[in-house]
């Protein structure tokens, strides 16, 4: 069940991560003389509501499943286990770890 719950959460971080990277492109081909650490923070700055709510809400949503202990339902706790764990930590990578990335990558490239 474990095994679930991180191929769920795999569809939460690409979706956040492309909603970040699409913005982030879309200031940089809007203004080219954008700097890449200037775009990346813009990009965070306009699009951390977003990521930040999918992950909370999720998170909110599964948090009751996780203290069930009724016998019908035991089993699907390391499901919800690793969909918390995942995506608290999939909010830190996409909102600081992915701006980092994409500026020194692309900031490299400049």
């Amino acid at each position: 069940m474990s095994a679930f719950g991180v191929i769920a959460v795999f569809g939460v971080v690409v979706n956040d991560a492309l909603v970040l990277l699409d913005r982030y492109n879309i200031i940089r081909r809007e203004n080219p003389m954008v700097p890449a650490i200037a775009a990346a923070s813009a990009a965070t700055r306009h699009r951390f509501r977003a990521v930040f709510l999918t992950s909370v809400t999720t998170m909110v949503g599964l948090s009751p499943l996780l203290f069930e202990r009724g016998e019908d339902l035991i089993f699907i706790v390391p499901f919800i286990v690793s969909m918390l764990g995942g995506l608290a930590l999939s909010g830190v990578f996409i909102l600081f770890v992915l701006p980092a990335l994409v500026m020194v990558i692309d900031g490299a490239a400049e």
